[in-house]
Formats: structure tokens, sequence, C-alpha cells
């Protein structure tokens, strides 16, 4: 189970672990298409913290 709550729970402990921040360098992180990562608050967070959201388009990770 998760919820956009989670996601933002879960991005604020990432953020802590990989030391992102707004004067870090980019990174990027790669995400299936789950309606909570798609959230304003999931990517302004994000973006906030130099981490560029990149989401795979449906049904085409297993060609990867």
């Amino acid at each position: 189970y998760t919820n956009d709550q989670l996601a933002l729970d879960w991005l604020r402990h990432f953020i802590k672990y990989i030391g992102a921040g707004p004067d870090k360098h980019w990174r990027i992180l790669l995400m299936d298409g789950h309606s909570s990562h798609n959230s304003p608050a999931f990517v302004l967070l994000a973006l906030e913290n130099h981490i560029q959201p990149f989401e795979f388009p449906s049904h085409m990770t297993h060609i990867l």
C-alpha cells in the first residue's frame, strides 16, 4: 500500500540518505508510473533538491 504522503516521506528519507540538496549535483530518480510519484508536492520537493524524477513509460520496462 502506498499513497502521496508515504511517497513524500520516502523521498525525504532518500534526499537525506543520498545527501541531495539545492547546492548539490543533479541526480536522476528512475521510477514506475504510480500516481504518488506525480503529485505536485513530490515533484516540487525532488526538483528543489536537484533530483530529476523520470518515469518509465507504462508496459515498457520489460524491454530494458
